[in-house]
């Protein structure tokens, strides 16, 4: 008995789960070892055409070639069959196909007798690797899924956000428009009263521009939240996004005497979307905002950190802390203690994913007292 060609056979199944791995590297072995014309194999499941592996050697005659493979595909019990000089044998891979062999000379009768353990252990190879694909296209598809499932939070967020930045543009635009309303008005009594003269005209201008140009800076101050052409990977200042995020909420926090103390405040560079970020920021402080709120704290407070040598940032709040019941819950999605009318709970969610998953940073929170300290440090 060959027990080399066996063997080796046997051996070239290996370990792997890549399966065009697996059957390149057995039908390569079988050509070599048992000087084979040429190997074929036929998938049952992807048809003849598009399941056929094949490595042929020396078969100049196409036309024998053929004749046997259509043989075999004629009659499923066929396991030989010859075709002039060539000897055409048919080895069952267990519910995947079938695999034939062509030589110039018949098997020896022993490898024949031996060689369907080494297709039970081929088939045994084969369906692991399948069992394999099935699971990272398993894999592939709740990937997508929960991909999905973030692109619409990340909408919703962002439209949570969008609302609430609204509102607070007309925070501070309601004390400007109210200046401009009085000035207009006072138009009137000045010339019924002969004040109407370069004097006052000269006021009017001066004052209606500066309510207009403080408008106007509240546009700028919002107009790269909004902007959908923000670049996606460059470098910024963390202090700067900072800064201008508490630009855009510092009126709404103001009318709930919320004061914004900005403790240590240096600085260092990161690289990222910079709106997203700002968001992530926007979130946190909101966030502070609704809690302080909630529980009608007294001096309510929110110290923001910039620490460079660490490169970490904190959020700071005295709104009590966070609950020991939930503070492993806060940053999942969905999760809220407020009334279901009065948020979604992804917003603490988009911030941790925004912060680790773009920027490679680690969003956690703890309490100090009564205080809940959220801290974003990066690596």
């Amino acid at each position: 008995m060959n027990y080399k060609a066996l063997y080796e056979i046997s051996m070239s199944v290996g370990t792997s789960l890549n399966l065009d791995k697996i059957l390149k590297s057995f039908l390569s072995a079988l050509v070599k070892n048992l000087e084979l014309s040429g190997a074929t194999i036929y998938e049952h499941n992807r048809g003849v055409e598009n399941g056929k592996i094949s490595i042929p050697r020396d078969l100049e005659e196409d036309e024998i070639y053929l004749q046997g493979l259509k043989l075999f595909l004629k009659d499923q019990t066929l396991s030989y069959t010859q075709v002039e000089n060539r000897h055409f044998y048919k080895f069952n891979i267990m519910n995947f196909g079938f695999n034939i062999l062509i030589l110039k000379a018949p098997l020896e009768r022993d490898v024949y007798i031996h060689l369907p353990e080494i297709y039970i252990k081929l088939g045994i190879a084969i369906q692991s690797a399948m069992l394999n694909i099935d699971l990272q296209k398993k894999v592939e598809r709740e990937v997508m899924k929960h991909r999905h499932k973030d692109v619409i939070m990340f909408q919703q967020a962002r439209l949570t956000s969008i609302a609430e930045l609204i509102g607070n543009i007309s925070h501070q635009w309601r004390q400007p428009l109210n200046n401009l309303s009085i000035l207009i008005q006072d138009i009137k009594e000045a010339y019924d009263f002969d004040d109407f003269d370069d004097e006052y005209i000269e006021h009017f201008i001066h004052d209606s521009m500066s309510n207009i140009n403080s408008m106007s800076r509240t546009i700028d101050n919002f107009r790269n939240f909004f902007d959908t052409n923000e670049k996606e990977n460059i470098s910024f200042s963390v202090r700067e996004v900072v800064e201008d995020a508490v630009k855009l909420v510092k009126d709404s926090f103001s009318s709930n005497d919320i004061q914004i103390v900005f403790k240590k405040f240096e600085d260092f560079i990161i690289k990222g979307n910079k709106v997203n970020f700002s968001q992530a920021i926007i979130n946190i402080l909101n966030n502070a905002q609704d809690v302080l709120c909630d529980k009608w704290v007294k001096n309510a407070s929110i110290w923001i950190e910039i620490d460079r040598s660490n490169k970490e940032i904190t959020i700071e709040d005295n709104g009590g802390g966070v609950p020991q019941e939930i503070i492993d819950k806060i940053f999942e999605p969905y999760f809220t203690t407020k009334h279901q009318s009065s948020g979604t709970g992804i917003g603490l969610y988009m911030s941790k994913i925004t912060v680790e998953r773009n920027f490679g940073g680690i969003l956690s929170v703890t309490n100090r007292g009564n205080d809940a300290i959220f801290s974003i440090k990066f690596k």
